[in-house]
């Protein structure tokens, strides 16, 4: 039967905004807190087209502004955050409907006029998805990706990630902006670090960075989607770039050559050394003040060349300095051999064991290679793409559990999921793309989709009809095989 809400919400010529939270089987009416079938849904949706405009596409500034214009609207009805719900509704109807498209200014001026739009949020359900977001008071989408900056990935190229990753209900986009090859983010004080650190890539390819300016850009864009930009730095180890820049934070005062090979664990910063400390303390404190999110990420990973005494007072004193400026700390998972607060995140990439060592106060966010590691092969033999923790198809990053991966940690210690994608190998922005989609929408209903409602051949045409829309707006898509047999 069709629900009493929605009959009521049609006689007052309201708009009813479904936040599928829980995946497709279930829409969570506000106001009576009863679920409402898919089928009976797009039963009632098709003989009311004036209650819901199907799918909407939010590809432009100005559909942006009116949204929000129109979503600021619903103040007298909820919370001012609910501009960010009302967007993800439209961002739900897009995902999950797969209806008749409408402009997205379309929809924008038809809520304009409709300040009576009822928020649809079940009640009896806690306000978050399967696995809870870094924020517990944000109700969004629980997936953060990371990407390595390099300067063939560009400023337009970003932001257009930035539009991708918004439209499917991704919140976090964590940019890992220093490694050994390179330095990717200007800081004021330490103008080498851009200048010479900044000047070469991984093969020999010309440098490049973000200004202070672009980066300001970055997280204004962001923002203005509802996307949170965690910025990483990694110390102590992968920090060639620095110390090539920087003499003085070598042992001898003698830089190192660039570095642009593939190999890792043979740099490390030093905290014995006198210029360091004020160098760490420089560059977290330009972190902190160009970055309004809660989290900076410092890294701490394959630091195989730094004692392990003196690893565990580096990444303690960096925890001091991110906290000092108000942000937690978040770390590989390699961080938990320093005693860590239970505000800092632990990430866990490769060894169980390792993460397993974290607090039990701490959170983890999960992004274990097997399954999430996007710079791998999507199948064996294809031309773009990394081997060393298998081919990763479609089924392998949708059918997995992120509660099962480390003993003892449930959902109620994960504070989310994360594919990196890592581009040593990966040379031009369409590759980035290729090797993105569609396996990044499998992580995000890992993330926003209660376990024991995911099933592959569930989950199989949502997501072929999902990889059309992405193919039919430019997006170099990966055809793949499985949803070939299964779509």
């Amino acid at each position: 039967d069709i629900p009493a809400i929605a009959r009521a919400a049609h006689a007052r010529g309201c708009v009813v905004m479904m936040d599928n939270t829980w995946g497709i089987h279930h829409f969570m009416p506000f106001a009576h807190g009863v679920d409402v079938s898919i089928q009976a849904l797009t039963k009632y949706v098709g003989g009311h087209s004036d209650v819901l405009l199907g799918s909407a596409t939010v590809n432009s500034e100005e559909h942006w502004r009116v949204l929000r214009g129109a979503a600021s609207q619903l103040g007298q009805y909820a919370s001012p955050d609910d501009c960010w719900l009302a967007l993800r509704g439209v961002r739900t109807m897009n995902v999950r409907l797969k209806r008749q498209e409408a402009s997205g200014i379309e929809v924008a001026r038809w809520l304009s006029g409709r300040p009576e739009v009822l928020r649809v949020l079940h009640p009896a359900l806690p306000e978050h998805p399967q696995h809870a977001l870094w924020q517990r008071d944000f109700t969004g989408a629980c997936s953060l990706f990371g990407v390595v900056f390099q300067p063939r990935h560009t400023l337009d190229d970003v932001c257009r990630f930035i539009d991708l990753i918004a439209r499917h209900k991704l919140n976090r986009l964590h940019l890992h902006l220093t490694d050994d090859q390179g330095w990717r983010l200007e800081i004021p004080d330490w103008p080498a670090l851009t200048l010479v650190g900044g000047s070469t890539a991984t093969g020999g390819d010309a440098g490049g960075w973000f200004t202070l300016s672009d980066w300001a850009h970055i997280v204004a864009y962001a923002s203005d989607r509802f996307v949170t930009i965690v910025p990483e730095v990694d110390m102590p180890g992968h920090t060639n770039a620095a110390l090539a820049s920087v003499p003085n934070l070598n042992p001898d005062g003698v830089a190192p050559p660039l570095y642009t090979g593939k190999e890792v664990g043979f740099s490390s910063l030093r905290l014995d050394l006198p210029l360091t400390r004020r160098f760490v303390s420089d560059v977290v404190a330009t972190l902190a003040a160009v970055t309004p999110g809660e989290y900076l990420h410092i890294g701490g990973d394959e630091a195989h060349s730094t004692d392990p005494d003196a690893y565990v007072e580096f990444i303690t004193f960096l925890q001091m300095e991110v906290e000092r400026h108000g942000k937690s700390m978040v770390g590989w998972e390699e961080i938990t051999a320093a005693p860590l607060n239970r505000h800092s995140l632990v990430q866990h990439w490769l060894r169980p064991e390792t993460a397993a060592k974290a607090p039990r106060a701490c959170r983890i966010i999960m992004s274990p290679a097997r399954h999430t590691y996007l710079d791998m092969q999507h199948a064996e033999g294809d031309p773009i793409g990394r081997r060393w923790a298998g081919a990763i198809d479609l089924p392998t990053i949708h059918d997995w559990d992120p509660a099962t991966q480390i003993p003892d940690v449930d959902d109620h210690r994960i504070a989310g999921v994360e594919a990196p994608l890592w581009t040593e190998k990966v040379r031009t922005f369409e590759q980035v793309q290729t090797l993105c989609f569609p396996r990044l929408l499998c992580l995000a209903e890992v993330g926003w989709t209660q376990q024991a409602q995911r099933s592959w051949p569930s989950f199989a045409p949502r997501l072929a009809a999902a990889t059309e829309r992405l193919a039919a707006d430019g997006v170099p898509v990966y055809r793949s095989a499985s949803l070939a047999s299964d779509g």
